[in-house]
């Protein structure tokens, strides 16, 4: 009996501890991500927000730690042979020299703090730290990870092996740099990774004033909200509005902030072009939808590390943000639809694992997709039957007319612009929207979320099943179907052929 009582009091002991533990990395974590972007919302001293990011802190470290373990023991192995293989009295020195190393390289380090107001910079960080921050640079924002992780992890066992050994300034001076170490790990995690996902709103709300679409979440705490967008004259802002203001605002999408940055940034006033009417004809028929921005980080992905390092970066930035959208593209997918909306048994379609945004042909059989940016067209089968656009910065389509030209988005002068693939190859380009209204219209079509003429509202959210995927939802007349029922696959890109009977989308297993 004393034996039991002994131990729940150790569990609870240790699992106090965690919790203490994880609620001071997630404040500092959090403290740091505003702090980098400038966002500082009202934080509270007691939130469980804290708790979550602390969490999710945790588990990335322990990632990179296991990662890091055959290094971790090959360096132990080397200081452990230098110390035998030392004469007695150079031992001494050697550990001051490298004790000023690591000391020196942890004050280096605190150069992250440098990275402050970066929403606001004019221009965006391109390149370095400040970029990292901002979601780009995928090399910079891993090998900072792991080096601070490594430098803390070799540090700490180092301090072990010297406190078994006795006291002294050696240890006392240790001791205070892996704190400070300890201190920098989640100030790292909260500038480089900790949620970097943002909320797209469908419209302005009431109390805001100044910002035009598209608006989104980029912070917040449990009585406010910050959000983000751009003023009229196309200037960078930030506005702080209490989160009852959002009720009954829905969310269009949830996409990663770098992603944002590029749809609001370097836009230009220009006149508006009478065809992209067209476009927002289009989309109330239903014959368009909805979708995501194609991830710059695919750019550094040039070989086998480049691929690996992307992969990673991926892993982390989908923990430090405990998720994020649909997918990027995948398998290609159908169903017929009964006349109340709901899927008969889902087939796939071809052997092609790379196709995004599909569409139904005009002629009812074939299909349109993505390849690389690049339009193509696939027969009943699957198959590609012919590249129709060789230009690889398509972004989406909508879906093509009965005279054989293609509506979709494309990416030009760093912005997303309506695009007109005509019969005979040519792409036409429309202006950048320049009204509230035509900023709004567009925001609305570079999401996955689709509403229809009739009523319907096609979206994408997290799996009916619980899993770690995505599936897609049609809501009409109160009533909520799910087409897809992926469970832990990403389920996207959807859309309904003209009749609203048939759907295609992109299907991606997690691995």
């Amino acid at each position: 009996m004393e034996y039991s009582f002994e131990l729940a009091k150790n569990i609870g002991t240790l699992l106090g501890t965690a919790s203490v533990v994880g609620y001071a990395c997630g404040y500092l974590a959090l403290r740091a991500r505003s702090f980098a972007l400038g966002t500082d919302p009202a934080f509270k001293l007691v939130d469980q927000i804290y708790v979550f990011a602390g969490v999710r802190f945790l588990v990335i470290t322990l990632i990179v730690a296991l990662l890091l373990s055959p290094v971790v023991l090959v360096v132990r192995s080397v200081a452990l042979w230098l110390t035998r293989s030392l004469p007695e009295h150079l031992i001494a020195p050697v550990q001051w020299i490298a004790l000023i190393m690591v000391a020196t390289m942890t004050l280096v380090s605190m150069g992250i703090l440098r990275a402050s107001g970066l929403l606001l910079r004019d221009p965006l960080p391109s390149a370095g730290l400040e970029s990292a921050v901002l979601g780009g640079s995928v090399g910079l924002r891993l090998g900072l990870t792991f080096a601070s992780v490594l430098l803390a992890v070799l540090s700490a066992l180092w301090l072990l092996n010297r406190a078994q050994s006795g006291q002294g300034a050696l240890v006392t001076i240790l001791a205070v740099v892996v704190a400070l170490q300890a201190f920098l790990l989640p100030v790292y995690h909260g500038a480089l990774f900790a949620d970097r996902r943002v909320r797209v709103l469908s419209q302005l709300p009431p109390a805001l004033s100044g910002l035009v679409m598209p608006v989104a979440i980029v912070d917040r705490t449990a009585d406010q909200a910050t959000l983000f967008g751009l003023d009229p004259s196309g200037r960078r802002g930030l506005a702080t509005v209490e989160f009852k203001a959002l009720d009954g605002i829905p969310i269009l999408a949830v996409t990663s902030l770098r992603d944002f940055l590029d749809q609001v940034s370097d836009r230009r006033d220009a006149a508006s072009g009478g065809w992209m009417q067209g476009v927002l004809v289009a989309d109330a028929s239903g014959a368009v939808g909805g979708g995501d921005v194609a991830d710059d980080r695919t750019k550094f992905a040039n070989g086998f590390y480049g691929a690996l390092a992307s992969y990673f970066d991926m892993v982390l930035d989908s923990i430090g943000s405990l998720g994020g959208g649909s997918t990027d593209g995948g398998e290609l997918w159908t169903a017929d639809l009964d006349p109340e909306g709901r899927p008969s048994e889902l087939r796939r379609v071809g052997d092609l694992d790379d196709v995004s945004w599909p569409v139904i042909g005009a002629d009812g059989t074939s299909y349109l997709a993505l390849r690389g940016g690049k339009v193509v067209r696939l027969d009943a089968d699957g198959a590609v039957v012919a590249v129709l656009a060789e230009v690889d910065d398509w972004r989406k389509l909508f879906g093509e007319r009965s005279d054989g030209s293609i509506l979709g988005l494309i990416r030009r002068d760093g912005e997303m612009r309506p695009a007109l693939l005509v019969a005979d190859g040519t792409v036409e380009v429309g202006p950048a929207p320049s009204t509230d209204e035509e900023k709004r219209a567009l925001a609305r079509l570079t999401q996955d979320a689709r509403a229809y003429s009739d009523g319907r509202v096609m979206t994408v959210d997290r799996s009916a099943r619980g899993g770690r995927g995505f599936d897609v939802f049609l809501k009409a007349q109160g009533s909520v179907v799910n087409l897809t029922d992926c469970g832990d696959d990403y389920c996207g890109q959807a859309s309904l052929a003209p009749g609203k009977r048939r759907l295609v989308f992109v299907r991606t297993p997690p691995f």
